[in-house]
C-alpha cells in the first residue's frame, strides 16, 4: 500500500503544510511508501479558479510551481512531481480539505479535514466512497452520502522543542507588553494594544524570542499551534473565540487546551494548567504515531487493501 499526499510546499509558519509533510514522514518511518505530490491549483482541484475555459493554460501555469517546491530537509518526504495518472489501485491519495474533486485520479481517496470543509469557498466538492479524517474538531455535522467520516481523530503535531521552551525566558514579573497573530482571524474585531507585536510572517527564532519576553499573547486564529507554543514559553496565551463556538466545541479534548485561555474570562484556567503544557507537548510525538497507526488500519479496512 502506497500513499500520495497532495500538499503545498513546506512552510514553517503554515500549520497545514507542516501537518501534511509530517504525516508523510511518519508513514515512511513506519515502513510504508509515502510521497508528497506538489499541490497545483486548477479549477478541478480548487473551485476558487473560476476560469473554466482556461484549463490548459492554468494547468501549465502551475506546472512551474512544482519546479520550485520546498520540503523540510529534516523530514523523510520523497517528492514525486509527476505521478502516474490515474494512480495505481494499491495507492491511496490523501487530500487536504481545500482540494475539490480528484486531481490525482485516485481510486482510494482520503481527505484530511485540517479546517472546516468549505471554510474558504463556501462550497464542498467531494465524491462518494471517500474516507474523511478530522484533524481536531472540524467534522461536526459534516456528512457526504456514500462516504465515511472516521471516528478516529488524525491529530498529529510537530514543533521545534529547541526553540520553544523556558530557556532564557524572562520571569513572569519582568515580562511586559503583548504579541498577537491574526492569520485566519482577520474578520474579527481587533482588541490588541497599538504597540502589540504582530508575529505573522516572522521566523520561528524571532517568534520564540518574543514569546519568552512578552506578558501576553493574543491569537485571533483559534486553531494555530502558536497559542500552545506561547504558553510553553511562559506567556499568557489567549484565543479570541469564534462567534457562536463554545469552548467545548473549539477544543473537545481539554488536554490540548492546557495553558490557553478561550477568551479573557478563561485566564485563570489557563494559568492553572500552564505548568502542564511542556509535558503535553512531549506526549504529542507518541500520540501522533498512534494516530497514524489508526489511519493505516482504517484505510486498509475501508478500501479493502
Amino acid at each position: 500500500m502506497k500513499f500520495m499526499i497532495f500538499s503545498p510546499p513546506y512552510q514553517e509558519d503554515n500549520g497545514g503544510s507542516i501537518a501534511l509533510h509530517y504525516l508523510c514522514h511518519l508513514l515512511n518511518e513506519k515502513g510504508f511508501q509515502a510521497a508528497i505530490v506538489p499541490l497545483y491549483r486548477t479549477y478541478e482541484s480548487d473551485e476558487r479558479f473560476i476560469f473554466r475555459g482556461m484549463r490548459k493554460s492554468l494547468t501549465s501555469r502551475f506546472q512551474s510551481f512544482r519546479r520550485h517546491f520546498h520540503i523540510c530537509p529534516e523530514l523523510n518526504t520523497p517528492l514525486i512531481r509527476r505521478p502516474l495518472h490515474p494512480l495505481p489501485d494499491d495507492t491511496v491519495a490523501i487530500y487536504p480539505e481545500i482540494v475539490a474533486g480528484n486531481p490525482l485520479g485516485a481510486k482510494n481517496i482520503v481527505r484530511w479535514l485540517l479546517h472546516r470543509p468549505g471554510h474558504l469557498t463556501g462550497k464542498v466538492s467531494y465524491g462518494t466512497g471517500e474516507l474523511y479524517f478530522d484533524y481536531n474538531a472540524f467534522s461536526d455535522g459534516f456528512e457526504i452520502p456514500g462516504s465515511k467520516v472516521s471516528e478516529k481523530k488524525l491529530f498529529i503535531a510537530k514543533y521545534n522543542e529547541s526553540l520553544y521552551n523556558q530557556h532564557s525566558a524572562f520571569p513572569k514579573e519582568l515580562r511586559t507588553g503583548s504579541a498577537h497573530c491574526i492569520r485566519k482571524g482577520k474578520e474579527k474585531k481587533f482588541i490588541h494594544s497599538p504597540d502589540s507585536i504582530l508575529i505573522d510572517g516572522l521566523n520561528h527564532y524571532e517568534i520564540s524570542e518574543i514569546f519568552k519576553r512578552v506578558k501576553t499573547f493574543i491569537s485571533y486564529d483559534t486553531k494555530t499551534m502558536y497559542s500552545t507554543l506561547a504558553a510553553v514559553c511562559g506567556a499568557e496565551s489567549i484565543v479570541i473565540p469564534d462567534e457562536g463556538i463554545s469552548k467545548e466545541q473549539w477544543e473537545p479534548n481539554p488536554v490540548r487546551s492546557y495553558g490557553i485561555a478561550y477568551g479573557f474570562d478563561d485566564l485563570e484556567n489557563a494559568r492553572q494548567t500552564a505548568p502542564l503544557v511542556a509535558r503535553q507537548l512531549e506526549m504529542l510525538s507518541e500520540a501522533s504515531k498512534q494516530a497514524v497507526d489508526g489511519l493505516v488500519i482504517e484505510v486498509m479496512e475501508y478500501f479493502k487493501l
